[in-house]
């Protein structure tokens, strides 16, 4: 006599046929994930390799939070070729205190200080100095060696100095800010 085993009333032979099917399609699926991102991280690289990173112009990180009376951007304008690289970055104090609140930011033009590119990974360090600390974005078209006629922010920073480390990707520059807070520059010309 045989017998035949059952759960939740299904014959166990058609449970294991489907729980296979099932997680051979699930592990497929998950095959087909790991090439495609394979293929992608192989495209960056022969993106490097066969196009050397442009970096020279003008490239933005767009506060979401901005609104029509406050609008947090940030810039980075960077000119030369090679190793010769000059910039400046356009940005707020909020990079240089704890935290902010009641309060507006400062903003600042700063010379991007030891602007190193080295393969995909871009340094650089800003300083800041607090007589030259203003109420109102810096144009972009001012470094901080001109006369900039702007009302001055007198409230203070915590620190004077930041270093910033970010990963060249394609049309964009990613940095970890702090706290796993991601800045992400992208073009904003024309290059």
């Amino acid at each position: 006599m045989k017998i035949k085993k059952q759960l939740f009333g299904l014959d166990t032979s058609l449970v294991l046929v489907v729980l296979l099917f099932g997680c051979q399609s699930s592990v497929k699926k998950q095959a087909e994930v790991a090439e495609e991102r394979i293929e992608e991280y192989l495209e960056t690289q022969v993106e490097l390799v066969e196009k050397p990173i442009q970096l020279t112009g003008l490239w933005m990180f767009e506060d979401v939070h901005a609104s029509e009376e406050l609008q947090e951007h940030h810039y980075m304008v960077i000119e030369g070729d090679g190793d010769e690289l000059v910039g400046w970055y356009y940005g707020t104090t909020d990079d240089f205190d704890d935290a902010r609140e009641g309060y507006y930011p400062g903003f600042y033009v700063s010379a991007m200080q030891d602007l190193i590119l080295d393969g995909d990974s871009l340094r650089f360090s800003i300083s800041i100095n607090e007589e030259k600390l203003y109420t109102k974005p810096v144009p972009l078209t001012l470094t901080e060696n001109d006369s900039i006629d702007l009302p001055k922010w007198d409230i203070g920073v915590t620190y004077f100095q930041r270093d910033y480390v970010g990963i060249v990707r394609k049309e964009r520059i990613e940095f970890d800010i702090y706290l796993r807070r991601y800045r992400i520059f992208k073009r904003a010309d024309s290059k």
